[in-house]
């Protein structure tokens, strides 16, 4: 099933004011605030003229990345029809709090939510984790910000197909920066992000990359 929903958080607070990545390292205070909030705005009405409805989480102060929210949850739909999300646990201790503000966020939309446990150092949401719901498949990244053992407790709540993909390059940290499905037969991806039996495994799935 095809979300119809889109959640998206304002730029209020956006700022780049730490080392989280390779992207950030010659930023840090070069944040153009009024240029982001025109760039999102922008991006929101694209979404909405596509006919998606955005569900907008409010900003927290000093929570400078919240605006990135495909990182702080997997939300999907069970084979019964059930709202679940799993809950990220996020590596850099800067994003730690956003995890709480989308765990309430959710429970107001009736989401049933799972909390990892302590063998599961780290996992950020659908920044690694990419379905392709025609054909119930969700390709899962793992290497940099999300932990391998994070695929038994996927399969343990969904139906999923599940592809592991292992990412091998810092500068591509998450699935979301280097693979994108454009349709069941064709996928864009950066092959230097992956390990080579990656590479082979992911044109197994598609006809063209």
């Amino acid at each position: 099933m095809y979300p119809a929903n889109i959640l998206m958080c304002k730029p209020e607070y956006f700022e780049v004011n730490y080392h989280g990545n390779e992207f950030m390292i010659d930023n840090i205070g070069g944040v153009n605030k009024s240029a982001a909030l025109d760039q999102w705005e922008g991006l929101k009405n694209v979404y909405e003229k596509l006919g998606y409805a955005i569900k907008l989480i409010e900003p927290v102060e000093n929570l400078v990345d919240m605006v990135f929210t495909a990182n702080q949850c997997f939300p999907f739909i069970d084979k019964n029809g059930n709202k679940k999300a799993i809950l990220s646990k996020m590596k850099n201790s800067q994003r730690e709090e956003e995890v709480k503000y989308v765990k309430q966020f959710l429970h107001r939309l009736d989401y049933e939510v799972i909390e990892l446990g302590n063998d599961i150092g780290f996992f950020e949401g659908m920044g690694d984790c990419i379905p392709d719901y025609s054909r119930n498949i969700l390709f899962v990244g793992y290497g940099y910000r999300t932990h391998e053992k994070i695929f038994e407790v996927i399969s343990h709540y969904t139906d999923f197909e599940i592809v592991k993909v292992e990412l091998i390059n810092p500068v591509f940290y998450h699935l979301d920066t280097c693979f994108s499905i454009l349709n069941s037969q064709t996928a864009v991806i950066l092959e230097n992000a992956f390990s080579p039996e990656t590479v082979t495994l992911i044109h197994k799935y598609f006809d063209k990359i």
